[in-house]
């Protein structure tokens, strides 16, 4: 009974943090982006949607050795390199929570990591979490800062962690 009334609770919640209307932004709209983005760009590889979901000069901020990635073109490049270091990539949605012009996402990445040129095989089984923090201009996705355990997701595909100064 105490676990059926916090799942209801936990609905509540979200429905009520989904309507919240903050700064002329009704995240619910945000939110409606977020998931077909996701969808599309990372979960597809359809990287033309990227013109259309987020503005020219978007910066993504990644950990520490993917770095800053500034542009719509270079996002795109960024995206196809990834997607393309996996032979079975997957990313799956877990949460999102968004306020104003903010909103969180929870993220999980499984796939096969074969590496850039497909030189490991059969490849090293990733199973990561992460976030991403996105930033809207208007109803466009500006700047997208990630998240991930750096030291865990090189430990899953058996390489050394690069030192950055």
């Amino acid at each position: 009974m105490l676990k059926r009334a916090s799942t209801c609770a936990v609905s509540l919640l979200v429905v009520a943090l989904a309507t919240v209307n903050v700064g002329g932004h009704q995240s619910q709209g945000h939110r409606n982006q977020i998931i077909k983005f996701y969808d599309e760009v990372w979960s597809k590889g359809n990287v033309a949607f990227v013109d259309e979901a987020t503005t020219p000069d978007i910066a993504r901020y990644g950990h520490t050795v993917e770095g800053t990635t500034v542009g719509a073109a270079a996002y795109k490049e960024f995206v196809s390199k990834i997607r393309s270091s996996f032979s079975d990539y997957t990313l799956t949605l877990l949460d999102e929570l968004g306020v104003g012009n903010k909103a969180t996402v929870t993220w999980q990445l499984k796939g096969n990591y074969v590496g850039p040129n497909k030189e490991l095989s059969p490849g090293r089984a990733v199973d990561l979490t992460g976030k991403s923090i996105l930033f809207f201009r208007g109803d466009k996705i500006a700047k997208e800062v990630v998240e991930i355990d750096d030291a865990e997701y090189y430990r899953q595909i058996q390489l050394a962690v690069p030192y950055s100064e």
